[in-house]
């Protein structure tokens, strides 16, 4: 089996290991070489991802359409990434010696937001600024499922955000968009264009030191090239509806984008959210 970059870990054979991409601090400095421009191209050739995952898929596979036009899949990136845009927020968490930055997705007007427990876990401060009105809140923890990597914040005085658009399940071959905070660079968010390569997997998620092991199940993978900052975000469809929530990559390199990227499908990220704010 050939090896693949994971932050200091090696590809599995039980499930894929992969590493967390939603906060800056996880890669250091290997971020000054990640390509984090407004626009990345579409994805180039990274390492195949060879581990099985320990959920098999069950779900009626699709012919995978004929590839797009760098012109034809700039053209609907584009328009699917200034759907969404205004419905994100850029999250700057981690304490003062240590900041994070990662991506949230507006759930309501006065401010839920979705992102993943990774982005925020052991946060002293959090604050997010919001994309579609670019003020910027303090946000405070609603609360959080750590085992699924989903979390729920409040922007304190929020009202009138721009919401998301939900989508329904994607499927393998279906052309979809991570659209979020790349790099942790605050501003206009970056997307990344790709393709949805398999469903139902089980992947065990580290950081750069092999640590914080997260086992997670039923993952969206795609060929989408995250880089840290991404985590919370949206992966949406070509009407720039959000059907994923970005949260971990699998990078065969630590100055490259991610070879392989996992996303929490956007109805059980939803089913968890609704039962943290229910309580």
């Amino acid at each position: 089996m050939s090896k693949t970059w994971v932050i200091g870990a090696v590809m599995s054979a039980a499930a894929v290991t992969t590493a967390l991409v939603g906060t800056v601090v996880e890669v250091g400095n290997a971020l000054a070489a990640a390509p984090i421009t407004a626009a990345p191209a579409v994805p180039r050739a990274t390492a195949k991802v060879t581990a099985s995952s320990t959920t098999k898929s069950t779900k009626a596979r699709t012919t995978a359409p004929a590839a797009l036009s760098l012109a034809a899949t700039t053209k609907l990136a584009t328009a699917a990434a200034a759907i969404i845009t205004p419905a994100l927020v850029d999250i700057l968490a981690g304490t003062a010696a240590a900041p994070a930055a990662g991506t949230g997705i507006v759930l309501t007007p006065t401010g839920e937001v979705l992102t993943n427990y990774h982005v925020i876990s052991g946060a002293s401060r959090i604050s997010a600024t919001d994309i579609g009105t670019g003020r910027t809140y303090v946000a405070t923890v609603v609360g959080y499922d750590a085992a699924q990597d989903i979390a729920v914040l409040q922007l304190v005085g929020a009202t009138g955000l721009p919401t998301a658009r939900l989508g329904t399940a994607a499927t393998v071959g279906q052309s979809v968009f991570a659209v979020g905070n790349a790099g942790g660079r605050g501003g206009a968010p970056a997307w990344a264009s790709g393709s949805v390569t398999d469903v139902d997997r089980s992947v065990t998620a580290t950081n750069e030191h092999n640590k914080a092991a997260e086992p997670l199940t039923g993952m969206l993978q795609t060929t989408t090239p995250i880089v840290p900052g991404y985590s919370g975000g949206a992966l949406v469809n070509t009407a720039g509806e959000v059907v994923c929530v970005d949260t971990c990559g699998s990078f065969s390199a630590p100055d490259k984008p991610a070879a392989a990227a996992f996303a929490i499908p956007i109805a059980r990220a939803m089913n968890i959210a609704n039962a943290i704010t229910s309580r």
